[in-house]
């Protein structure tokens, strides 16, 4: 009991850390940056445990608690030293919060029942509890993509003293469902600064929740937290690097988070770094190009202080998945493959991986589209303003 509640005051001071951590002086939306803060407290806690995984150190709650009291309290000294952020919170952001955890919540008991009932659709759900349970009794790492088992094992270790051993599985489907609220947060907060009137903004609102029917809740249903959750990240990722582009928040803590998130998403899902990596850098190009910087020393640097950490630390920890995506001759290092038993890597028939390629081809219009509109609004101007409206608002705190 002592060293669940050790674990939860620790968690606590590390999320508050990040949430009231000075970002700008201006007062910043409290439902954008509870999102932004409870990813990166998901980000270190999967930091933390890649440190542990590679110095062969046990990955125990008791240690991840360390881990997050440090954090917290270096977050609290310069807090305490330079002031707290101010936020407010905005109606439209409330009421978007209200509904999108309705939508959760019910989606969840009608298929969990309030009883937390196992009932996903796919085996691959109890392999992911497995992997998470290891976490949980063995302290240590059953796969080199774990950040969504550390962050359901954190939770379901600290509830131990309730649930007991038996019924841990409930934490775990719990769990589940901050991660499909979670995804809609990341598309609300996405597409939020184009709700500029109320007509916009119900619009945004009924999206998001159109949005989390989708492939959050797909990802729910069958139990695919890996991957749903690998989504989310990646949202965070796009958020951060609108803010290092649009220069809202201090340039320091944007790279902070693009070095979590880029590593994140390799310890998430590392088949989407292929991706995401150059989408990010395409970005601070394009940004690099406006203010005709393109071609300087400030630039590589930039590009230094952003990729170089995170693909350095996410090479050391999954470099073996490449092995056995690329020359189906070895294991991935996680799992215990054997490519004697049969077709291994990308050469497997089915949805996991050679759909992803496939469907790029679709998804080209989007991307292109997106492009263009962040192209666009890098000429303009500023690509976000996070202000305090002039109405509905109130302060928090």
């Amino acid at each position: 009991m002592l060293l669940s509640l050790f674990y939860i005051i620790s968690y606590l001071a590390l999320l508050t850390g990040i949430l009231f951590f000075k970002k700008n002086d201006k007062k910043l939306s409290l439902l954008v940056w509870i999102t932004m803060a409870v990813m990166t407290s998901f980000c270190c806690q999967a930091a933390a445990a890649a440190l542990l995984y590679k110095t062969g150190l046990p990955v125990a709650m008791s240690v991840i608690a360390v881990f997050n009291l440090v954090t917290g309290g270096i977050l609290w000294f310069f807090i305490i030293r330079k002031g707290r952020q101010n936020y407010y919170l905005d109606k439209t952001d409330l009421i978007a919060f209200i509904i999108l955890g309705l939508v959760a919540g019910f989606t969840y008991a009608k298929r969990f029942t309030i009883g937390h009932d196992i009932s996903f659709a796919s085996v691959d759900s109890a392999t992911l509890y497995d992997l998470a349970k290891i976490i949980v009794m063995n302290k240590k790492l059953a796969t080199n993509m774990f950040f969504a088992t550390v962050n359901s094992a954190m939770p379901m270790q600290a509830g131990l003293p309730i649930t007991g051993e038996f019924y841990m599985f409930k934490t775990f489907i719990l769990w589940e469902a901050g991660y499909f609220l979670l995804s809609g947060l990341f598309f609300y907060i996405l597409i939020r600064e184009f709700l500029k009137n109320r007509g916009l903004k119900i619009f945004g609102i009924v999206a998001s929740v159109i949005y989390m029917l989708g492939y959050p809740m797909y990802s729910l249903i069958f139990g695919f937290s890996y991957f749903g959750l690998s989504i989310s990240v990646i949202a965070y990722i796009i958020y951060a690097a609108i803010l290092y582009i649009d220069g809202n928040v201090g340039k320091l803590n944007c790279v902070l988070m693009l070095n979590l998130g880029l590593l994140g998403l390799f310890l998430c899902y590392m088949l989407f770094v292929p991706a995401i990596f150059p989408g990010v850098l395409l970005a601070i190009l394009i940004y690099m190009k406006k203010t005709g910087k393109l071609f300087s020393v400030r630039t590589i640097k930039s590009g230094l202080s952003i990729f170089l950490a995170p693909s350095i630390a996410g090479m050391l920890v999954t470099a073996s998945n490449l092995i056995f995506l690329s020359s189906g001759s070895a294991g991935s290092g996680s799992s215990g493959s054997d490519a004697s038993s049969g077709p291994t890597g990308i050469a497997i028939d089915g949805g996991c991986y050679n759909d992803m390629y496939s469907n790029f081809i679709l998804l080209l219009p989007f991307i292109v589209t997106g492009l263009s509109v962040c192209v666009n609004k890098l000429r303009n101007g500023r690509l976000v303003k996070d202000e305090l409206p002039a109405e509905n608002m109130k302060e928090e705190g």
